[in-house]
């Protein structure tokens, strides 16, 4: 599958690859970083698979939210009452920035959200500048719903072949983004790739 180059390490790998910053999972607030530089794969990316260290506890560590230290994803899910943790529930991302060449300036792979859910986890502040003619600002897979408040994606190379928002497989289902001031610069075409988009 499309996990098979991390699946076989069980979520204990070290995020090879060619990332900047690299999550296993959304309760860390990743705020105000900037990329630079060329990555192989994505300056930012999330690969929160449910099967990932998945009964690993979360750690004491400085910034923890005390409910969360020495929890389970599956006791994290029993707190929530239920409901599915995202990116903004315990931390966030927020403010971060990229100047570089890459695949995708963004990589959201695995996100859930209940069927009632109309936010999902919220990308807020992010301005992604791309020096490479083609890539993706942002790329999902298998996830079908994200909040995109004031993000910028921007090309910097004249005549790129750069998408904006592009959505790899997410099971049959639409892509959703709701967004507050979501702004595509200099790219080739907004929204693309294997399902539909509802903006």
């Amino acid at each position: 599958g499309d996990d098979s180059r991390f699946g076989d390490e069980l979520g204990r790998d070290m995020a090879h690859g060619g990332f900047g910053i690299w999550a296993r999972g959304v309760l860390a607030l990743i705020k105000d970083n900037h990329c630079e530089g060329h990555f192989g794969v994505s300056p930012y990316a999330f690969f929160v698979h449910p099967n990932f260290v998945e009964d690993k506890p979360v750690p004491d560590v400085p910034g923890t939210p005390a409910i969360l230290v020495g929890k389970s994803r599956y006791e994290i899910w029993k707190v929530n009452g239920g409901n599915v943790t995202q990116l903004q529930s315990y931390g966030g991302f927020v403010g971060n920035t990229a100047v570089a060449t890459f695949q995708s300036g963004i990589s959201l792979s695995y996100f859930s959200v209940n069927d009632n859910d109309e936010v999902g986890s919220i990308i807020e502040g992010a301005h992604i500048q791309a020096l490479g003619s083609s890539g993706r600002g942002i790329s999902t897979t298998h996830s079908r719903l994200f909040t995109l408040n004031d993000v910028t994606i921007e090309g910097m190379v004249e005549g790129n072949t750069i998408t904006g928002i592009w959505c790899g497989s997410c099971n049959n289902c639409t892509l959703k983004t709701p967004n507050t001031n979501l702004i595509f610069e200099n790219i080739f075409v907004d929204r693309d790739g294997e399902c539909d988009f509802t903006p």
